[in-house]
């Protein structure tokens, strides 16, 4: 696939700490929620399972869902999961929650620099790896960025928009399930869906009001990420587009909140390290020495960490967002704030 207009030089990937600053819940959290589902309590060796793999309730969830969709233990584990994620998005709309402790005039501003800018001719993107649905219920009502695209599912309409049809506050409605695009959709409309001037907002593991073509949830959830992207023609569209966009020139991808676990996204990062180069700035509440000592077989954890040490242009911040844009202050100079805008303004490095 190519690319019809240049992308901006700031690209952003988040995961889940993302989502985290505004409620949402971390994988340790969401384990806690389906270890603790009564659906999933009624079957005490699923609970041995899930308790001897904490936090890592997607690996059970592979070899119990994926591998054996009709048995009983399957469905409890299946609901636990869905119900879990349903309680992320309760709180991802809770206006007395996390929402409220961060300036998100502020935050608008830090995403604004992964926006091309008017009449600039590019792209920009913000690759996610979760499911849940902040952008759906926060991007337009609170952020003031503007609309992002969801390419293959329209624009994100915002607070009062039809995309939810209830509005960021409501609870999801059939109205508010979609079923994802079939290979000929997308073989007819994917060029169209890149448009210059746009920031494009791409799930890279579905979302949890997706439906594929037979009705079924669409989410890739557990281990084999990649062969169950492969699996679901948006999804595959989507992974093309994101390993295309890192190797289409040199960019300094920001991440924030991904915590690194996924071999086939950390594969992409470093072939693109390899190939073009990349600015690689990570943002994390993890200090670095704890991150940098991390040890995850599989997932080319030497490479990237030694890359964050040694590149001129990359950076690890232990931050989170809280940190640039507390909602007690409305001061545009705050230094830490500054320091990062000035990051994401500044050229790329030469190395």
């Amino acid at each position: 696939m190519s690319l019809n207009w240049p992308v901006c030089d700031n690209i952003l990937l988040i995961g889940a700490g993302f989502s985290k600053n505004f409620g949402g819940l971390l994988a340790s959290e969401m384990w806690s929620e389906v270890f603790n589902h009564p659906d999933v309590r009624r079957f005490p060796q699923l609970v041995r399972q899930l308790d001897e793999s904490w936090p890592d309730y997607e690996t059970v969830y592979e070899r119990v869902v994926l591998a054996a969709q009709d048995s009983a233990e399957a469905s409890a584990l299946h609901r636990g999961v869905l119900d879990a994620y349903d309680k992320h998005d309760r709180k991802l709309r809770d206006p007395e929650g996390p929402i409220g402790w961060i300036d998100c005039d502020r935050l608008g501003e830090m995403l604004q620099a992964f926006a091309p800018s008017r009449g600039s001719g590019m792209v920009g993107f913000v690759f996610s790896l979760n499911q849940d649905l902040f952008p759906e219920r926060h991007a337009w009502g609170r952020l003031h960025f503007g609309t992002p695209t969801l390419p293959g599912f329209g624009a994100l309409p915002g607070r009062y928009g039809p995309y939810l049809e209830g509005g960021d506050g409501a609870s999801l409605t059939k109205a508010d399930l979609h079923r994802a695009p079939t290979s000929e959709e997308i073989g007819h409309q994917a060029e169209r869906w890149i448009t210059q001037g746009n920031l494009h907002w791409i799930k890279l593991h579905g979302s949890q009001n997706w439906r594929d073509s037979a009705g079924r949830d669409l989410m890739v959830i557990g281990g084999g990420k990649d062969t169950q992207i492969q699996q679901e023609p948006i999804l595959r569209w989507y992974w093309e587009l994101f390993k295309r966009t890192l190797f289409e020139a040199r960019h300094r991808l920001v991440v924030i909140g991904y915590s690194f676990r996924d071999p086939h996204v950390n594969e992409a990062i470093v072939h693109a390290i390899q190939t073009v180069g990349v600015d690689l700035v990570v943002v994390d509440a993890i200090p670095w020495g704890d991150f940098r000592g991390q040890r995850r077989d599989g997932c080319y954890w030497g490479d990237l960490a030694s890359h964050i040490a040694s590149d001129a242009g990359s950076r690890y911040l232990s931050k989170n967002l809280a940190d640039y844009f507390p909602h007690s202050s409305h001061d545009t100079r705050g230094v830490d704030w500054q320091e990062f805008r000035r990051l994401l303004l500044s050229p790329l490095s030469s190395s």
